[in-house]
């Protein structure tokens, strides 16, 4: 090749390489709008989401102090309540019955697990729709149609349900934070969910509005109350141990769920739960931002809130 073949590929060795740069210039102020319009879309979605919830400050802040009742008081009561009494009463009757179910008769729950399973089901789905109704939809959800799911089971409830006195909740009368927090793990949180795995009793409305906003529809709550249960390792009721874990996590993406840290103890015992099912991934979401105790435990945050077990 002469030099004037040298210098004929040169001249469009030149051109196809201003060509490709500006194609790159070109893909790379696409990328740019589109990541503005998607944070235009995120900040629309979020501001229309505020202002649902803001329709429910009143209630908040004319708020009684919740009475500590029995099963049976919450179930009698549930149709005086407002949408917030509502929300709490169903709270505090889901964890009253999953108490029942942890510390039944482990003996003949395979005679009562149809019933059982139904029912838990039942009050999860209907303690979700209250919960996202308030958040979500400004307080305007039917009781009614809540009432026609879980009413069936109302027996049940009675029955299997522990005859303790609800006892208070950590979240109670954090609303705005709550909501705050799950906005932002709902608009943060880049990975399809298929299991939430609340760990009861604080995680319960937590999971319930990400549930919502996530899409999820499958739950398999779990219990490690050290302080007022004594539990000493992590606790599910006998009929949704052993194979019907495994059939709920495994090959699954898995977020677990609770409200609070203290020392991490609870968040590595739950995550290593699931574990031990075989999950295709688990991630740990709390609503609270004291996680340093998670930093000692092995795990990494990975997005506003959520957090990774490292290895």
């Amino acid at each position: 090749m002469g030099f004037k073949g040298f210098e004929e590929t040169g001249y469009l060795f030149y051109i196809c390489s201003n060509d490709i740069v500006v194609t790159i210039r070109i893909i790379y102020k696409l990328l740019i709008l589109l990541y503005f319009v998607i944070g235009l879309t995120d900040a629309v979605n979020k501001s229309e989401e505020r202002s649902n919830f803001n329709n429910c400050n009143f209630l908040i802040s004319e708020r009684k102090e919740f009475e500590n009742k029995d099963i049976y008081g919450l179930i009698s009561s549930l149709q005086f309540y407002n949408s917030l009494e509502f929300k709490e009463a169903l709270l505090r009757i889901l964890q009253l019955y999953f108490d029942g179910l942890v510390e039944g008769d482990n003996e003949n729950y395979f005679k009562t697990f149809g019933e059982q399973h139904a029912a838990l089901n039942s009050l999860l789905r209907g303690a979700k729709l209250a919960v996202s109704g308030f958040y979500r939809k400004g307080g305007k959800f039917l009781p009614g149609e809540i009432a026609d799911i879980i009413s069936p089971y109302f027996d049940s409830f009675r029955k299997y349900g522990s005859k303790e006195i609800s006892r208070g909740r950590t979240l109670y009368g954090r609303e705005n934070g709550i909501f705050e927090y799950a906005l932002d793990v709902a608009f943060n949180l880049n990975k399809k969910i298929d299991l939430i795995v609340p760990i009861a009793s604080g995680g319960f409305e937590p999971a319930l509005l990400l549930s919502d906003y996530l899409g999820v529809d499958s739950f398999l709550p779990v219990r490690f109350s050290r302080k007022q249960k004594k539990d000493i390792s992590i606790m599910v009721p006998p009929q949704m141990s052993g194979e019907y874990c495994t059939e709920k996590i495994c090959g699954k993406n898995v977020l677990v769920v609770d409200d609070l840290v203290e020392k991490g103890i609870t968040a590595s015992r739950a995550v290593n739960f699931v574990n031990s099912f075989h999950p295709r991934e688990v991630f740990f979401t709390l609503d609270s931002e004291d996680s340093f105790p998670l930093y000692e435990k092995g795990f990494l945050e990975i997005s506003s809130y959520v957090f990774k077990l490292r290895g």
